[in-house]
């Protein structure tokens, strides 16, 4: 049996994911809150030193919010970066882990429209230099 599956969708100012997914498997989860029930969302500035190795120069809004399986999301309308996890905390490491992986995956990329990402990006994120 094939099921449709509404995925998550976001709508911020630079980037739309809207999308249904197809399944096979009838052994879908559903969800542990009420989908239709608004919750809300914890705005978090990000600044200084996130990491022992990387700090945020430039304010860096992250929003946090409660999906329909019980999990938060962190999420930026800068870069379309997200994290998820059990608690908002978790959802914060795991966004800060994956604007650090970005940053690393297109710093070596020499096509214009990356390197224009890439000097964005670094206007907000950038490695602490040790001396």
């Amino acid at each position: 049996m094939n099921l449709m599956v509404p995925t998550t969708t976001t709508t911020n100012a630079s980037c739309t994911m809207i999308g249904v997914a197809q399944s096979s498997n009838t052994h879908i989860r559903p969800p542990l809150v009420d989908s239709f029930v608004t919750y809300p969302k914890l705005q978090i500035p990000l600044l200084g030193r996130i990491t022992p190795e990387w700090k945020i120069v430039r304010p860096l809004l992250v929003t946090v919010e409660l999906d329909e399986y019980g999990y938060y999301i962190a999420s930026d309308d800068e870069f379309c970066v997200y994290g998820y996890g059990k608690t908002p905390s978790v959802a914060r490491k795991d966004y800060i882990a994956s604007l650090i992986e970005y940053y690393q995956l297109i710093i070596d990329r020499e096509d214009e429209p990356t390197q224009a990402l890439f000097r964005h990006l670094y206007s907000y994120l950038q490695p602490i230099i040790s001396k």
